[in-house]
């Protein structure tokens, strides 16, 4: 069974992005905690910023920290490029924050090239937090470190 996650706008799908055979499978996860990167692929529910209903318009994967139950990896956020541009981010970014307190999760941390103004822009408004500005020695590409707080059951999403 797929377990769907539905905020007003949106829904996803929670997938395993692998199993041995590099096919999608069943989701694996331990009381509130993901044990596997798993992807969600995200869908309206209903007409937004110019979507109909039932557009799968991007995905997002969360990752485990090892030796940490309260932190979650935010990875491969994607918005498919026909909607690139449309106002999607902010929704994006309030989803994933409602799947990351549904799962039981504390913390968030997600890098970005710092030159992808965009996104850049979209994490900040959400209020994520840059930790660190670094170079990465195995691509050469300049990276931020961010982190997004989920405090008391609440996200902290901004506006």
């Amino acid at each position: 069974m797929i377990r769907k996650f539905i905020t007003e706008y949106l829904m996803c799908e929670l997938k395993c992005k692998y199993d041995v055979d590099n096919t999608l499978c069943d989701p694996y996860y331990i009381d509130k905690g993901l044990i596997l990167n798993t992807t969600f692929f995200v869908h309206t529910t209903q007409p937004l910023e110019g979507l109909p209903a039932g557009v799968r318009f991007g995905e997002f994967t969360l990752c485990p920290m090892p030796g940490c139950c309260g932190v979650v990896v935010s990875t491969a956020t994607k918005i498919a490029q026909p909607f690139v541009g449309k106002k999607l981010s902010k929704h994006m970014h309030k989803l994933k924050e409602h799947v990351a307190l549904e799962l039981g999760y504390s913390l968030m941390l997600s890098t970005t090239v710092s030159s992808n103004a965009p996104q850049v822009a979209g994490a900040t408004k959400a209020n994520w937090l840059v930790l660190e500005e670094f170079k990465n020695s195995r691509t050469g590409n300049e990276l931020l470190l961010m982190s997004k707080r989920l405090e008391n059951g609440k996200g902290t999403s901004g506006e």
